[in-house]
């Protein structure tokens, strides 16, 4: 009986052309991005699709949440420019500058050193050094208990 990884570690076995001709290109693309770093840099886009859209931003928190670095690295390459530009992002019933601010915030919230690491090396190359002083969480007013 074989299991996944020994069936990984018999694919490496085999010679390089059986590899690359006949068994690579019968496995999907979600498949090999999984394999190593390279793979899922190239396949990132295929991934990245295959996430309905209204779930995509659970997946970004999930993955700064596990502090998933190489991943969220990904992401914020590719999403940077729109996230900065998002004002007045609510979460929880808290309303952020922009959603770069409420990503911080919740690295922090969640011990993802990695990821808030990533954030602030970008933002800091990008607007400047002190970005992050310019931030402010107001409390929504639909939070506030009614009388």
């Amino acid at each position: 009986m074989m299991d996944g990884n020994n069936i990984i570690g018999m694919i490496g076995l085999l010679p390089e052309d059986v590899v690359l001709y006949e068994i690579l290109p019968s496995i999907s693309s979600e498949v090999i991005a999984g394999l190593n770093r390279q793979n899922y840099t190239d396949f990132h886009s295929c991934l990245k699709n295959r996430i309905p859209g209204m779930r995509y931003e659970s997946y970004i928190r999930r993955t700064a949440r596990n502090d998933h670095s190489f991943v969220f690295e990904q992401i914020l390459d590719e999403n940077f420019d729109k996230w900065r530009s998002m004002k007045k992002y609510l979460y929880n019933s808290c309303i952020f500058e922009t959603y770069l601010h409420f990503l911080i915030q919740f690295c922090i919230d969640n011990d993802s050193p990695k990821c808030r690491e990533l954030i602030d090396i970008k933002a800091s190359s990008v607007l400047n050094e002190k970005w992050h002083k310019h931030s402010r969480i107001r409390r929504s007013r639909s939070s506030r208990w009614s009388s």
